[in-house]
């Protein structure tokens, strides 16, 4: 029979475990995050044809203009940013932050210098979201991997 020492002794190496296998999910999942992202970074548009479709994402643009003339944004979505030099659809990435804990926050992000005015827009340009895309890949496999992950580590502790 275990002592508590024992038992407590297992349910550290759980906790330690548990943590492993959630920061392992959590890698798969911001790993998913950069290839989404790259993939709505690689719209077709070059700029000399949405110049030609009249600079569908000008400010004042969207539905609501579309029935005066202006051009209708391609796809029907802003957030698909159309790929022009590479830059943009090359510079996502994912950082790492552990913590005390031994917890890993992954953080998916592009370093592109202009990429901060696609998501917030400016003056000329409406913004561009394709962090939604990012967001609903995340909430969708995130728990997928976390299971993946972390129910082989309980099974286990549970026969062992």
């Amino acid at each position: 029979m275990k002592t508590f020492t024992d038992m407590a002794a297992d349910i550290q190496r759980l906790k330690k475990d548990i943590v492993k296998a959630a920061n392992q999910a959590t890698e798969d999942t911001a790993k998913g995050a950069v290839q989404t992202a790259r993939y709505f970074s690689g719209g077709m548009f070059s700029s000399a044809a949405l110049a030609g479709m009249g600079h569908p994402y000008r400010t004042g643009q969207g539905p609501s203009n579309w029935f005066k003339g202006q051009a209708a944004i391609p796809y029907g979505d802003p957030g698909i940013i159309n790929k022009q030099s590479g830059t943009f659809q090359a510079d996502w990435i994912y950082t790492n932050l552990k913590l005390s804990s031994g917890i890993v926050i992954r953080v998916v992000k592009n370093t592109a210098p202009y990429a901060q005015y696609l998501q917030t827009g400016t003056r000329r340009m409406i913004a561009r979201p394709i962090d939604k895309h990012i967001k609903d890949y995340i909430d969708r496999s995130l728990p997928l991997f976390l299971a993946k992950r972390i129910d082989p580590v309980i099974r286990a502790f549970c026969s062992g």
